[in-house]
């Protein structure tokens, strides 16, 4: 059981990282989130947009409300990006 429910805590967690992305606009979301991490990926290409500083804004709020709820103190992508 302990296993299982480990599963299904880390199951939870992965959709809502992907549901966060997909609100805020998944490639844009990525490439941002990507380039804060020092993993430069380049811009977006059309039809797709690129997103500066200020517009990754709610993509991170949406991680640190993740990171928050799910106590993900201990994970290194929540503490690089949720300063």
């Amino acid at each position: 059981d302990g296993d299982m429910a480990e599963f299904t805590r880390l199951s939870e967690i992965s959709v809502c990282i992907v549901d966060a992305l997909i609100r805020c606009n998944f490639m844009a979301s990525m490439k941002g989130l990507l380039k804060n991490l020092g993993i430069g990926q380049g811009f977006c290409r059309e039809p797709f947009l690129s997103f500066n500083d200020a517009e990754l804004k709610p993509i991170i709020k949406e991680f640190t409300a993740i990171k928050e709820k799910y106590n993900m103190i201990h994970v290194e992508l929540f503490n690089k990006l949720c300063k």
